[in-house]
């Protein structure tokens, strides 16, 4: 878990980071944008910000809030809460981003080969094989 300072920021100072953030995904490029964000984003933060794309790209594919909990390692009521707000139309423009990048076979095959525990639940190996 990242470490949150306990030193509250005003709502001015607040906006001044986000606008910086926002200044560095639209005007880095693909490059530089890579090597800046390995530069001062944890592999902890990387690995939380992965899932939380995962989750909505996982719950939008239609998994279960059970296979999301277990594939990624997060909390059932975290993953509630994302469905919810994907429910609410609040991961929009995240969603049609991961349309376009896990459109990819191998990406696709990925997640498929992640739920297939779940799957055997419900179905015989050599159905899912052969699906």
């Amino acid at each position: 878990m990242p470490h949150v300072s306990s030193t509250k920021l005003g709502d001015k100072s607040k906006k001044k980071i986000e606008n910086l953030l926002l200044s560095y995904l639209v005007e880095a490029g693909g490059r530089e944008r890579e090597k800046i964000f390995l530069e001062i984003v944890t592999p902890t933060e990387r690995t939380m910000i992965g899932k939380r794309l995962l989750m909505i790209y996982m719950l939008d594919r239609g998994a279960t809030l059970y296979q999301v909990s277990k594939v990624l390692g997060v909390s059932f009521s975290t993953v509630a809460r994302f469905q919810l707000r994907l429910e609410q139309g609040r991961f929009n423009n995240a969603r049609r981003w991961l349309k376009t990048q896990f459109g990819s076979r191998w990406i696709r095959k990925a997640f498929e080969l992640a739920v297939i525990p779940f799957a055997l639940q419900r179905k015989s190996l050599r159905y899912l094989l052969h699906d």
